[in-house]
């Protein structure tokens, strides 16, 4: 048609046609003669949203499946915004290798961000299905070799994008099922992609591990799954998209069945042990993964399921689960075998949590097709973060809890093998300690990890947030290994628990147990009172520091005088009250929560006088007559005094008929508890004096100076002497 037009417009003549013909003929001898040469790739453009006819899409793929060899689909199609193209029926099928390259429409923008990031891409060129009628696809592909990317699809009754052919085919940069921005539901009857190549050895990624591969795949119908890997052809990748979100890998924005289904086939990978390779599963309307034999008698095996976040949003953290399990291991009438979810390595490790039921579910159904079974065995879950999920962190047989059987003779899903034992977990000197046992078929290997996390599953098995590690162990001849694990990771109040996993496969996770805290405290500090202290009133207030959250006792000898609780600080205090005078010695012991008790701190003795002190010598002799006018004067008291409260203004000598204290020097000796006042010059003979000590005069209590009890309501102690003439 196309030649037919352009001959009309020029009036080509009839002789010029045969005169072409002619030329081409001789060409095409020339090229048969000496060897065709290489053919290059061509390129066809989208340059309008018409159904058909030049510059369509359909011509497009026509023109390019009309060519042999590797061609390239781009977009120029003229205006702003989204450019939407809507076939009134199915697209024809790529039967040879293409790139449709959306990327290549004006304003489109691939996505910049990295892991832990919504995507950002721009994309432009929109492929609405609503009007190609019933069991249409999207793009079908039927060749080698081809890649579509940046492309949003949307509403066909069957398929996003149906791959087929022998495989090698990449789907980059989509939005399938979504609109433009990547926010609403539009998606397809049935799965996003499903990758059905036949029995070829190349394999097919969907996504990839660049920012511009991630595939937003979400809001499709239950088909399948979002992902259906629906071939025998082996190691196809699923890397890096976001399925079952928005675009923001925030929001549900969920497929209506499995996020990834695998059926047939080995060595598929989901996920990757990079974080460019991480898949975000989460927000389905069933399961986050699931691997199945497909048929009677069928088998899958070898398939990883590595590093992705499977019920999480993009960042891991926050919960967006899958309506059913996490990740699902399923032999129906034929076997599953053989399968690692997760892994020892870097990165291996996925995130599974908040999803409604387990978080990885290995299930052999009865079969009730007669001369078939069903078996799922060797399948292995390692070094996870498995948690929040509403059933089992790991369930054989999806019947909950499978409690363990003396010598492990019952069988089922991995052997349906006793879950390992443990005794306890108990933290000191920073190390988490973890004992247990294992009992099974004798001299049988089994790696036991270990995981740590703040709570169990509803059924009080573990679930495993945190991995801690793991040991190799060998059961005896009885079928007993007991072991023994250390690790700085687990805190005090932590869940630990534990898996095993041996030939049969990986088992459900222990029952938790609680990290026991059996590290004493450090001996708490009495800061206040001083040692060797004195209080005068019988109420002694004691004030320290101990481990935080932890009770400290207080004590005088063996004997607990009182208890007072540390705040977050570490800080406490405790008044004792109605002490009786004498030295009392105390020391403080702090108990943490876990009932560990310190040994006791630094003694303490504050000695309790409420008696005042008294003068009981005074010299020269109250009305005393012929004193040596150089006499000194003194005065004994009843106990030793502060030294401090004795001096010219506290122990004077006055002459009577004056008001000025003699010039003097006063001093103590505590060890006599004498206080001596040295006049300066000899007392004037014949005269009479008067010797004071004030009430200001204290002991080593701070207890004033008893009155003198000749004198009622005197406030110091007096006395007279006569010097001699």
């Amino acid at each position: 048609m196309k030649n037919m037009g352009h001959e009309a417009r020029v009036g080509r003549t009839r002789r010029s046609g045969k005169m072409r013909m002619a030329v081409v003929l001789a060409l095409l001898g020339w090229s048969l003669l000496f060897g065709a040469g290489p053919a290059h790739a061509a390129d066809f453009g989208v340059t309008n949203t018409g159904d058909g006819g030049p510059g369509s899409l359909r011509q497009a793929i026509l023109d390019a499946n009309a060519r042999s060899g590797a061609d390239r689909i781009s977009f120029a199609i003229p205006g702003e915004g989204v450019k939407t193209i809507s076939p009134a029926s199915a697209l024809p099928t790529i039967t040879d290798p293409v790139t449709i390259d959306g990327y290549t429409q004006p304003g489109a923008v691939p996505n910049t961000n990295g892991p832990g990031r919504g995507d950002n891409a721009q994309l432009k060129v929109e492929l609405n299905g609503a009007a190609a009628g019933a069991e249409v696809s999207g793009l079908k592909i039927s060749t080698t070799d081809s890649t579509v990317k940046g492309l949003v699809i949307n509403r066909f009754s069957e398929y996003g994008v149906r791959i087929g052919g022998d495989g090698g085919h990449a789907v980059e940069g989509y939005f399938i099922g979504t609109d433009a921005a990547g926010r609403a539901d539009l998606g397809h009857g049935y799965s996003g992609v499903i990758v059905n190549t036949y029995s070829g050895t190349s394999a097919n990624t969907v996504g990839g591990t660049t920012p511009a591969a991630r595939n937003v795949i979400s809001g499709n119908g239950s088909g399948g799954g979002a992902v259906w890997i629906h071939t025998s052809t082996p190691g196809n990748l699923v890397q890096g998209n976001f399925i079952g979100t928005d675009a923001t890998g925030t929001a549900d924005l969920g497929n209506s069945g499995h996020g990834v289904h695998v059926r047939y086939g080995t060595g598929n990978v989901i996920g990757g042990t990079t974080p460019e390779a991480r898949n975000v599963i989460s927000g389905n309307g069933v399961n986050g993964v699931v691997f199945d034999n497909g048929s009677a008698g069928g088998r899958i095996e070898n398939n990883s399921v590595r590093g992705n976040y499977v019920g999480t949003d993009v960042t891991g953290t926050r919960p967006l689960g899958n309506s059913g399990n996490g990740v699902v291991l399923d032999g129906r009438c034929g076997t599953v075998r053989d399968h690692t979810v997760g892994g020892t390595g870097p990165g291996e490790g996925n995130v599974i949590a908040h999803n409604s039921l387990a978080g990885v579910a290995v299930v052999a159904e009865p079969c009730f097709i007669s001369g078939f079974g069903s078996a799922a065995f060797g399948n292995r879950v390692l070094g996870n973060s498995i948690h929040a999920n509403g059933g089992l962190g790991i369930d054989l047989g999806a019947t909950g809890a499978a409690g363990n059987d003396p010598g492990d003779a019952d069988s089922g899903s991995n052997g349906q093998q006793n879950s390992p034992t443990l005794a306890s977990a108990s933290r000191s000197g920073g190390a988490t300690t973890v004992e247990g046992a294992f009992d099974g078929a004798p001299n049988s290997p089994l790696t036991v990890q270990y995981f740590a996390g703040p709570e169990g599953d509803p059924s009080g098995r573990g679930e495993g947030e945190t991995f801690l590690g793991e040991r190799v162990v060998t059961t005896d001849a009885s079928g007993r290994a007991a072991f023994s694990f250390a690790t700085p990771d687990a805190r005090v109040g932590d869940l630990v628990t534990a898996t095993a996993t041996g030939p049969d496969g990986t088992l459900e996770f222990s029952e938790a147990i609680v990290v026991a805290d059996v590290t004493a405290p450090e001996p708490p500090v009495i800061t206040s009172p001083d040692d060797d202290s004195y209080d005068i009133d019988g109420e002694i207030p004691l004030s320290g520091t101990a481990e935080a959250g932890s009770t400290v006792g207080i004590f005088e000898g063996a004997v607990l005088k009182g208890t007072a609780k540390t705040d977050a600080q570490g800080d406490w205090s405790e008044s004792l009250g109605g002490v009786p005078e004498g030295a009392h010695t105390y020391t403080a012991r702090a108990t943490d929560t876990a009932n560990n008790t310190s040994t006791a701190s630094d003694p303490k003795t504050v000695t309790v006088d409420t008696t005042k002190p008294e003068v009981i010598t005074a010299g020269p002799a109250a009305r005393a007559a012929g004193t040596s006018p150089g006499s000194n004067v003194t005065a004994v008291f009843s106990e030793m005094m502060r030294p401090g409260t004795i001096d010219r203004t506290t122990f004077k000598l006055v002459r009577k008929g004056t008001t000025r204290a003699v010039p003097a020097e006063v001093t103590y000796n505590a060890a006599t508890r004498k206080a001596v006042l040295d006049p300066a010059r000899d007392l004037k003979r014949g005269a009479v004096y008067w010797a004071t000590v004030t009430k200001r005069v204290e002991d080593l209590a701070g207890n004033a100076l008893d009155q003198d009890p000749n004198r009622a309501g005197a406030q110091q102690k007096a006395w007279s002497f006569t010097v001699k003439e």
